[in-house]
């Protein structure tokens, strides 16, 4: 998350949250926060609630609800996970860190050891459990309710039901982000807003075009998660799998369809 006095980043995981992280630190350097200050912001924090977190941290929530401008990337429910899978088979990511712990090796192969279809079936099994919350869908409300909305969290999370949209509408719609910018054009919409004056409230110094131009080369992305090829021979294979997904992000893809249609 960068936190500001008129606007915030909420940085989903595996949305290109740290390719526009780091184009807004550049745009922005005088937010920056020394690795020194973050671990002495961490530690106070820690120790002493009341002391104010870090701005700049990692995915970390917001304290409160942001009443200035909230930015945050979301992705196509199929890509997000096709890419979190292929970024435990380069062996990264915290969800691979978590398999990693609870399976042994043998079972940690069956869902990382090859790019297959069988494969991709068996992270999804880990990933959307039956009887709870997709990891999409957690990661997305964890990242849009701010800390003072804990108990509400912890009632969805409790949830053994999907989010149908009415209940999305009643009750989660107030804390959707007032910008959202779909990662596989995420440039573009960011160019886009700005030219439409929809990002006013960050006043974006001139010359920021030149440290974000379009086109920017990503970071961060998985070896495999760009083989667009073997991405659709998955995405064919595991037709079941997909409706899967969909049926069960719907949090996540009504976010994702409002991005596509700013």
């Amino acid at each position: 998350m960068i936190l500001t006095k008129h606007w915030v980043y909420l940085d989903l995981q595996k949305t290109g949250c740290t390719f526009l992280r780091e184009k807004l630190l550049e745009i922005f350097p005088q937010i920056r926060e020394s690795q020194f200050t973050l671990k002495l912001k961490r530690k106070l924090h820690k120790t002493f609630p009341f002391m104010p977190p870090p701005n700049t941290q990692k995915h970390r929530r917001c304290q409160k609800f942001h009443n200035g401008l909230r930015l945050m990337t979301i992705r196509d429910p199929f890509d997000y996970y096709y890419s979190l899978w292929s970024y435990g088979i380069d062996g990264r990511g915290a969800f691979y860190d978590k398999l990693k712990g609870k399976l042994s090796p043998i079972n940690l192969a069956e869902i990382y050891g090859e790019r297959s279809a069988s494969c991709f079936q068996n992270f999804l099994n880990q990933a959307i459990p039956g009887g709870e919350l997709d990891l999409y869908t957690k990661r997305v409300l964890n990242m849009i309710l701010p800390k003072s909305e804990s108990k509400l969290l912890e009632c969805l999370l409790r949830k053994k039901t999907l989010l149908s949209p009415d209940f999305c509408h009643d009750n989660l719609s107030q804390y959707y982000p007032s910008v959202l910018l779909p990662t596989d054009a995420l440039a573009d919409y960011f160019h886009l807003m700005a030219d439409n004056g929809k990002l006013s409230e960050m006043n974006l110094p001139s010359g920021w075009k030149n440290i974000f131009p379009l086109g920017s080369k990503k970071i961060n992305a998985s070896v495999y998660g760009s083989d667009l090829n073997m991405k659709q021979i998955i995405r064919q294979q595991c037709s079941d799998s997909v409706d899967l997904i969909y049926s069960n992000c719907f949090l996540p893809n009504s976010l994702y369809k409002l991005s596509k249609n700013t």
